[in-house]
């Protein structure tokens, strides 16, 4: 077996460590005898005698650990003769100046590895016990040696503590460990759900960071996208960038006074609405910092006062970046998977609408102008308004059909090019005048969320003439940054004070899949409906 195998056995069991290094000392201490004679001075037969004994033990121990597994009763049993003979060496051999409170130090080691703490104090108690049944007699044999039992007994503590510590530490290490390999497996989230908050929550939970920043920027889109999980409440923003920009370098590594990037995730945090600071009059003191990059993605984890200090908190930071990297490649891909199987729902969708109501549409036309050569000139004018609204479906159905075509949902379109259309047609099917004015003239938007406001439009007109007797609907569609703001003004009836902050179900749904906000209430004129739909329907991240 090489060397390092053999390392990595022995840190594998304790037991067969603390065995192989009991047979080794045995083995100096017997040397160390023959070697200077003169000490012990007094004693000296019982204490070969006592140190012969143990090293047999010691054989016989070693001989036996690398091939039995020691019970707990054992390793009891074990450290109890460990400190019985260490006592006794230092009896024979000079008391407090005996050569052998190696062997008494030994014992806090054998306690920490076995038990930590648990083994640490049982062990330093009997050790301190044992020094001062060995130590006060000798203060009173004439030479008072009260420094060497204070020095030994203060360290005594001292080295069990710090024993204790580390053990302490390497133990908080492995459940950290052990919690960032438990991480949570996220479905694809809801649009309305920050599809990275999982992961920052878990980051801050095993790090007890009190806030977790990641920023990073996708090659394929120009944009800074930073996700910010703080006080149980993950917020996304996204910030236009100029083509090429690259995101500035931050070196990974614990830093205890911020760097001026970090300055700017202030900035960021604050048009959040957030304070990067686990406390309100407490300023951010200390960051954590980690790098990813891939294919796709490149950016930092900010991992901001983290409990836990310097405890290796670099490496975990690089573990939990290089895990979110992984997320956003596999939102990526999901997010291309769904969009893959969308628009094969969607072509299938459009084969069967042409194949069936489109086909029904235009034979039910053609019947209404085989029957208009049979009847009045009364029924005739009536039956022209039927056929207007027939082919007006035709031609809205048509448009959508052509939407869910394969790769047209992401073409623009102008905006005023598809209502004037639509004002006109409602007029004339609802009895009543319909006004839409679109600022800027030029607004455009991608064709299928076109197609679904012209559908909210078409719903709002409708429940403005059937439920509120309306005569006249104003329609204002002003494009926004990022969005388009769109207000219906009827000058109906309006809604009962009970129903006021429940608008009508249907524009709610559609609102709400188009990931816009829906607010309706009474107004001096009637009723109103204030609307606020993204052009951009991807899931937020």
């Amino acid at each position: 077996m090489r060397s390092p195998e053999r390392l990595t056995a022995l840190a594998r069991n304790p037991e067969q460590l603390i065995d192989l290094s009991r047979f080794t000392v045995c083995i100096v201490a017997a040397l160390a005898i023959q070697l200077d004679p003169t000490t012990p001075l007094v004693s000296v037969e019982e204490t070969q005698v006592t140190l012969g004994l143990y090293l047999v033990y010691s054989s016989v121990r070693l001989f036996f650990t690398f091939r039995t597994s020691a019970t707990q009763a054992t390793k009891v049993a074990t450290q109890v003769i460990d400190i019985a003979v260490a006592a006794l060496l230092t009896w024979f051999s000079g008391e407090l100046t005996s050569p052998f409170w190696v062997f008494l130090t030994f014992t806090l080691f054998t306690g920490t590895l076995r038990w930590g703490w648990r083994g640490v104090i049982p062990a330093l108690l009997a050790l301190e016990v044992a020094l001062f049944a060995v130590g006060v007699p000798d203060l009173e044999d004439g030479d008072s040696e009260l420094n060497i039992l204070v020095m030994r007994s203060i360290y005594f503590v001292i080295t069990a503590v710090m024993l204790g510590t580390i053990w302490s530490y390497r133990t908080r290490n492995g459940l950290r460990l052990t919690k960032l390999a438990s991480w949570p497996l996220q479905p694809l989230a809801e649009p309305r759900e920050p599809w990275l908050r999982g992961s920052l929550v878990h980051a801050a939970d095993v790090l007890g960071a009190s806030c977790v920043v990641a920023v990073w920027r996708d090659h394929e889109v120009l944009a800074h996208r930073v996700a910010v999980w703080m006080r149980a409440r993950a917020i996304f923003l996204e910030f236009e960038e100029p083509e090429g920009t690259p995101l500035p370098r931050v070196e990974k590594g614990f830093h205890s006074s911020v760097s001026p990037f970090v300055g700017a995730l202030r900035d960021w945090l604050a048009q959040a609405g957030l304070r990067p600071a686990s406390d309100d009059k407490r300023k951010l003191a200390a960051v954590s910092v980690g790098n990813f990059h891939t294919v796709r993605y490149e950016g930092h984890v900010f991992i901001f006062d983290p409990e836990f200090g310097m405890e290796d908190i670099a490496s975990h930071t690089e573990i939990i970046s290089t895990r979110i990297a992984y997320e956003l490649e596999r939102y990526a891909l999901l997010h291309e998977v769904a969009q893959s199987a969308r628009s094969q729902e969607r072509e299938k969708l459009a084969r069967n609408l042409h194949d069936s109501v489109l086909q029904d549409l235009a034979a039910a036309n053609l019947q209404l102008r085989s029957v208009r050569a049979l009847v009045s000139d009364e029924v005739k004018t009536r039956l022209d308004a039927v056929g207007s609204i027939m082919i007006d479906q035709q031609r809205r159905l048509r448009s959508f059909l052509e939407t869910m075509g394969a790769g047209s949902s992401d073409k623009l379109a102008l905006v005023r090019n598809f209502v004037d259309p639509l004002a006109a047609s409602l007029s004339e099917r609802w009895g009543c005048r319909v006004r839409m004015k679109v600022e800027p003239p030029s607004l455009s938007a991608r064709e299928d969320l076109i197609f679904d406001l012209l559908q909210l439009l078409s719903e709002a007109t409708s429940n403005a003439k059937r439920h509120g007797n309306a005569s006249l609907v104003e329609v204002k569609l002003v494009g926004r940054k990022g969005g388009i703001e769109v207000q219906i003004q009827d000058d109906g009836t309006g809604v009962d004070e009970e129903r006021q902050s429940l608008p009508p179900l249907s524009i709610s749904s559609r609102v709400a899949d188009m990931g816009g906000h829906l607010v309706g209430r009474n107004s001096t004129e009637g009723y109103e409906l204030q609307v606020t739909i993204p052009l951009d329907r991807r899931v937020p991240a």
